[in-house]
Parts: C-alpha cells; sequence; structure tokens
C-alpha cells in the first residue's frame, strides 16, 4: 500500500508547475527484506564468506529493486515485487538442493528425500539477528548430517530449511531417520524440526517431482505443530488442492484432486472436494458423480449429502435434491444449512406448514442468521399471518440492517395501515436503492407511491419493472391504475 501512494505521488506533477501538463511514467521494483535475499541457504549474500566479489547489503538490495521495476517496464506494470519474479518464473532461484538433485532423479532407481524446516527460525532471527540464526541453522544442519548414512545428500532448501536425499531407501527406513533426526536435534540443540517425506516409486508421479511432494508433505505436517513429520499422500495432494481452490485456481486444484485420487481412489474428503470445485466450474454432473461417490462410500457422510443435494438443485432435480437434504439432516440434526434448504424448497412448492417447521429449526440452531429470519417473513406474509410476518422482518434487519427483500416485505406490511404510509415508503425506496435490478422491489414501491397519490414516481417505478418483464399481468394492471390516475389528476 505504501509503494502504491507512493506511485500515486510521483506520479502526479505538482499543479502549476511546468510539468504540470505532463504524463509521467513512473516504474517501481519492490525488493522484502530479508525474505527476498535468501538465495541458498541460511546466510545473507553480503554476509558469506566464500564470495569472491562481496556485495554491500545495500548494492544487493538496489540491484534486486531495479530488476523488479526494469522487469515492471517491460510488462507494462506500475508496481512490481521481487517476489513476483520468483512465483512467475521470469527469475530462476534454484535452492542447493535442487541443484544436487537433478543429477539423481534423471533415473528410475528407489530413493527418499526429507525436507526439513527449522521450528525456530524466525524466533532466532528476532533474538539473534541473521548472522545469529545462519549459525544456529548450520547446527541443526550439522546434526543432520552426523544421524544421515554417508550415502545421503544433505543440502539447504532455503534459509529456514534443509533436504536429505537417501538412494535406494523406502518408506520405512525414511521414517525412521526422520524420528531421530528430530529426536536429536531436540536433545541437543533444544529445538525442533518438521520433516516432510516423499519416497519414489509413488504411484502415479514421477521421480523428478520428488522436491515438490516432500513439500506438499511439509505443508500437510503443519497442520500437526511443531516436531512433526509426515509422508506425502492423497491428504498432501488434498491440502495442495484446497490451496488452489482458494487462489481461485480451480483447473489446477482439480488436476490435485485428481491425482489425489490415484493414491487413494476411497478417499471421500478428496471426492467431496474435487466435487465442489467442479461445481463451481459449472460442472454440475462432474460434480453429482464425485458427491455420489461419497455417499456411496459413506453414506453416513454430512458433506457429501449436503453438496449432493445443492448439485442436484442447481440442475433442476428438486425432489433428488430434497431427498438429500433430508438425509444430511438425518445424519447431523444440529446443523442448520440443511433445514433452510428444505424450507426454500417446501415454500417454493407452496408447503408453507413445512417451510416454517424448518425454519423454526433453522432458527433454534443458528438464531442470527438474516436469510433464515426474512425467509420466515416471507412464508408468513403469503400465509396472510401480517404479525408474525413483521416479525420475521423485523428480526432479519436486527441482524442485517441492508436486507434489501426485508425492507420490501416491511414495507407491504407498514402500507397496509394508512398511517404508516411515509414508513412503508421509506422502507420500499431503500430496498430499491440497495437492489434497483429487481423487478419485485420496484413493483411493491411503485404500488405504495401509487397509493400515496405520488404518480410520476409511481409511473417511473413501474415502467423500470415492465421494461425488465414486459408481460408481467400484475405490472400492466398498475401501470393502468397509474395512468387513470393520472388522467383523473389532470381532468
Amino acid at each position: 500500500q505504501w509503494a502504491e501512494d507512493v506511485h500515486r505521488g510521483l506520479s502526479k506533477a505538482e499543479p502549476g508547475s511546468k510539468d504540470a501538463e505532463e504524463r509521467w511514467t513512473i516504474r517501481a521494483g519492490i525488493a522484502t527484506f530479508p525474505e527476498d535475499f535468501y538465495d541458498d541457504g541460511p546466510s545473507l549474500p553480503w554476509e558469506k564468506s566464500d564470495l569472491r566479489m562481496r556485495s554491500t547489503a545495500a548494492e544487493e538490495v538496489i540491484r534486486r529493486a531495479t530488476m523488479a521495476a526494469q522487469v515492471a517496464k517491460e510488462k507494462d506494470k506500475n508496481i512490481l515485487s521481487y517476489q513476483a519474479l520468483l512465483e512467475q518464473g521470469l527469475i530462476k532461484r534454484e535452492s542447493a538442493i535442487e541443484k544436487i538433485l537433478s543429477p539423481s532423479l534423471t533415473d528410475n532407481e528407489p530413493g527418499a528425500l526429507l525436507l526439513i524446516k527449522l521450528d525456530d527460525w524466525k524466533v532466532w532471527q528476532r533474538q539473534h539477528g541473521s548472522r545469529g540464526a545462519a549459525g544456529k541453522a548450520r547446527n541443526v544442519m550439522a546434526v543432520c548430517k552426523k544421524e544421515s548414512p554417508e550415502t545421503a545428500m544433505v543440502e539447504w532448501a532455503g534459509p529456514d530449511r534443509l533436504g536429505i536425499f537417501l538412494p535406494d531407501t523406502g518408506v520405512d527406513s525414511a521414517q525412521e531417520l526422520g524420528s531421530a533426526i528430530r529426536q536429536r536435534v531436540k536433545s541437543e540443540l533444544s529445538t525442533t524440526v518438521q520433516i516432510g517425506i516423499s519416497v519414489h516409486p509413488c504411484p502415479g508421479f514421477a521421480k523428478v517431482e520428488m522436491l515438490d511432494n516432500a513439500r506438499k508433505a511439509l505443508i500437510h505436517t503443519g497442520f500437526f505443530g511443531p516436531n512433526t513429520q509426515t509422508i506425502f499422500d492423497a491428504v498432501s495432494l488434498n491440502i495442495s488442492g484446497d490451496r488452489l481452490y482458494e487462489r481461485g485456481k480451480l483447473q489446477e486444484a482439480v488436476e490435485e484432486f485428481q491425482r489425489a485420487l490415484t493414491l487413494d481412489p476411497n478417499n471421500v474428503n478428496v471426492s467431496n472436494s474435487l466435487g465442489v470445485c467442479y461445481a463451481q466450474m459449472g460442472k454440475l454432473e462432474e460434480a453429482v458423480t464425485e458427491f455420489l461417490r461419497v455417499t456411496s462410500l459413506k453414506p453416513s457422510d454430512f458433506m457429501g449429502q449436503y453438496n449432493l443435494g445443492c448439485a442436484l438443485l442447481s440442475l433442476g432435480r428438486e425432489d433428488e435434491a430434497e431427498q438429500a437434504f433430508t438425509r444430511s439432516s438425518e445424519i447431523d440434526p444440529e446443523r442448520a444449512t440443511p433445514y433452510f434448504q428444505l424450507a426454500k424448497l417446501c415454500r417454493k412448492h407452496d408447503r408453507l406448514e413445512e417451510a416454517l417447521n424448518y425454519l423454526g429449526k433453522t432458527v433454534g440452531l443458528k438464531p442470527h442468521w438474516a436469510k433464515a429470519w426474512r425467509l420466515f417473513g416471507e412464508c408468513f406474509l403469503e400465509q396472510g399471518n401480517d404479525g408474525e410476518a413483521m416479525n420475521g422482518f423485523k428480526n432479519a434487519l436486527k441482524i442485517n440492517g441492508n436486507d434489501a427483500a426485508a425492507l420490501s416485505g416491511l414495507a407491504i406490511l407498514y402500507g397496509r395501515v394508512e398511517s404508516n404510509l411515509e414508513i412503508a415508503l421509506s422502507l420500499a425506496r431503500r430496498s430499491v436503492e440497495l437492489n434497483s435490478d429487481n423487478v419485485l422491489f420496484c413493483l411493491r414501491l411503485a404500488e405504495l407511491l401509487w397509493q400515496n397519490g405520488e404518480l410520476d414516481e409511481a409511473m417511473v417505478q413501474c415502467q423500470r419493472a415492465a421494461a425488465r418483464v414486459p408481460d408481467d399481468k400484475q405490472i400492466r394492471q398498475l401501470l393502468e391504475k397509474i395512468t387513470a390516475a393520472q388522467r383523473v389528476s389532470t381532468s
């Protein structure tokens, strides 16, 4: 944000200056210290003793920020960070473990890779500075080398992590080494590490993917906290797919979930995730297939049944959707969402008593759900129970004062009492301000305006509604009433 503010300020010439009519083109590059400067292990470039030509910190900061600014100019961007260059592959930064692993990953021989993350790295940086933190990190590497077999390749994989490649090693041996390293690091150095482990062969994965798989296993073990280790598996891929989904990379997430299912075809969590991804992409038939797989493998899976109901509902298969929502409510009666979906379906099919029963359960479990209270109001309004309808709309507005539908519904109720007509108009106008595209809100406002004798504005709102639904009988009838009233008022 600071960089954007500075850029905006520099891009504008002072009013009245000789440059005021000129347009400045300024590109900015950002280098974040110290994160962007750990190229190879825990030491910063200017702290290494083995460099032939040592650069100063200032020189290196300027060099990297300038590099980012130059690429920003080439890509026609105002601001670009050095980190973005790395993430987009515009510059390549290989860790030491990647460099030494490259030749070893071209064959198809068995092997294991441990990716070890230092749990206290950030604490060391704060307490001891970059040099002190680097010294403590090197102590951890020394312990790892002592514990590892002679054939192991041990190198840095980043400032706060290192990799150990074990040729001709299987899962059990890799697990044993990980446990031994964690125990020794804790006892000798009074710190802890997390370890992600990948092995080859792994069904569906090439050997060159071992490092990526170890990274995913490391993220996976992060859910368990410090001093833990995890083998790469379908859950690791599910977590990776979820992260892609959250970033909006749906196709990549689908591919990740599909690969997870090659490792564990019966994993209902992965199938659920894949189904949700398909649904977000509009591939509803594929989503239904995945959710049906979940419910066939585990009929008691709440999310599988509920998601199945949502996907079926989107396809217009309402009877099947209702069955799925009913099953999900039976599996977990303490969840409000299935009852709400059932209430909407019942209301749509004029089963108002059933809808109200489900809504009672909904707000009983989730009393601060504005949409549920609003639906209460709408059902009672259709039932002719004005008092309960008013309570429903008011409860909705206590929770969300900008609920346009509740404002519009409440306006209709107030409009039925002439002394409350000004309040009704205020509510109706607010609902249209919030959602001017809603035909029902415009029509209700037009009726209230006509009722109050504000015919010109009533005509505007009615014509707005008619423009969207020209063949609506109710709108045509109101137009005729307003037109007739205008004739009378001018005669």
